[in-house]
Formats: structure tokens, sequence, C-alpha cells
């Protein structure tokens, strides 16, 4: 549990870098997004179940080269999210599946809601999604302590 939480921390101060440099100059580098998808394989080995990581990061890679492909987010984003699953704490595939669903559709709805507001207010069609992508991770490991965990 120890190790879950270190993961975390340790991802969520990454994603809050990658959305600080999607918010201010819409770039986050090719060679950091990538080495936040290694890393994540790496802790996978000795910390998660990597059957079900590689599973769940598979079809994060589907997802995200969709939205990507058809103009939803940029190629910053769609690594960034498909980077996601290593870092979610998956036990096993039944556990990982629940994970992952809530995980995407935390993102799904912040993402429309974000993207409406924007585009209502702003007139703007580019939306930064790595913020979003944090904002779903944080809201993410809220639930998976509340209902995993069972702090409260």
């Amino acid at each position: 549990m120890i190790a879950n939480i270190l993961i975390a921390l340790f991802a969520l101060a990454i994603l809050c870098f990658f959305s600080y440099g999607d918010i201010k100059a819409k770039f986050i580098e090719n060679k950091a997004t990538l080495s936040f998808i290694w890393f994540g394989m790496i802790i996978t080995l000795f910390f998660h179940s990597f059957r079900s990581s590689m599973l769940y990061f598979a079809f994060a890679a589907v997802i995200a080269f969709l939205l990507w492909q058809y103009g939803g987010i940029g190629g910053a984003d769609a690594k960034v999210l498909m980077a996601i699953p290593f870092y979610l704490g998956f036990i096993g595939i039944a556990q990982g599946f629940t994970c992952f669903i809530v995980f995407m559709g935390i993102f799904a709805v912040l993402g429309a809601i974000f993207g409406i507001m924007l585009k209502i207010r702003k007139n703007k069609v580019e939306v930064p999604f790595v913020p979003i992508i944090t904002f779903a991770f944080i809201l993410y490991y809220v639930w998976f302590f509340l209902v995993y965990i069972k702090i409260i």
C-alpha cells in the first residue's frame, strides 16, 4: 500500500509538471512523455500486475490513438493517457477493468465539461487535456482509496 501511495505521488508530480507545460506552452517533450511510459512499465514489473497493466495500456493506446486521429487530443495528451494504466495500481485483470473504466469515465466527463466550457466561454477549440488527465488521476485515487483501501 505504501508503494502504491508513493507511485501515485510520483505520477501526480510528473502529471503536474506536464500540465504546467501543456497550459503554458501547449507543448510537452516527446522524450518526457515516452520516459513516463517506460518508467511506468518498469514500476509495473515490480509493484503491480504487469499483465493487466499491459492489457489496459493496449486499451488506452487504442482510445488515445482514435482521439488523436480524429483531432480530439494532441499527441502528447495521447501519450500521457497511454501511460496512465501503469500508475493506477492494478492488482489483477478483474480489478483492473473496474479501475480502468472508472478512470476513463472520469476523464471523459471532465474532458466534455472542460471542452464545452472553453468552447462556450472563449470560443476556443484547443483544450489542454493533460490537466484534465491530471485531475481525473486525482479523482480516481480518491475513489480508489475510498473503495478499495477503505480508509474511511
